[in-house]
């Protein structure tokens, strides 16, 4: 059988399946086996965000941060939440954290990747903002790229400023 941390992931994978019922299931059976293991609470936290329960995932990463605030994966959190709720000096001090404590978490510098996008994407900036917004994002992308070459995240979203870059001259 299957120990906390295993039961996570399956919850994960059927997160990422669309099978909230079944994600769920699978989380419950972690929670009672592992209540405060680490893997298990950041798996919650990925869950949550994927659903868009930026509340839930909240409660969770505080919580974490009393505890566990030096980790990469918790100022992760930390970062996308924050910065989701437009708290920007709290989203950036969480970035710093979590790339001075693990320098090739690729995941993170995507993800600021992705938030500089949202900018562009939102369209209510300036020619000038966007063409920055584009470049920091490229800049994070190619982080991401020299942290973990192989990441399609970034790979994919080279592409897509690519199409941007293209686009717009």
């Amino acid at each position: 059988g299957l120990d906390g941390y295993g039961y996570s992931l399956l919850a994960i994978i059927q997160t990422l399946k669309g099978d909230d019922v079944a994600a769920d299931d699978a989380m419950k059976e972690a929670i009672l086996s592992e209540p405060d293991s680490l893997g298990i609470q950041t798996s919650q936290a990925f869950i949550a965000l994927k659903r868009g329960r930026m509340d839930v995932m909240g409660t969770l990463i505080n919580r974490l941060a009393k505890d566990q605030g030096q980790r990469t994966e918790v100022n992760y959190y930390l970062a996308t939440l924050n910065n989701s709720a437009q708290r920007y000096a709290e989203a950036n001090r969480a970035f710093e954290q979590s790339v001075l404590a693990e320098p090739t978490n690729y995941d993170m510098y995507v993800q600021r990747g992705n938030e500089a996008l949202a900018i562009v994407a939102g369209g209510r900036v300036e020619d000038a903002e966007r063409k920055y917004q584009v470049e920091v994002a490229r800049t994070f992308y190619d982080t991401a790229l020299i942290a973990k070459p192989e990441s399609a995240e970034a790979l994919s979203a080279i592409a897509i400023i690519d199409i941007i870059v293209k686009k717009n001259n």
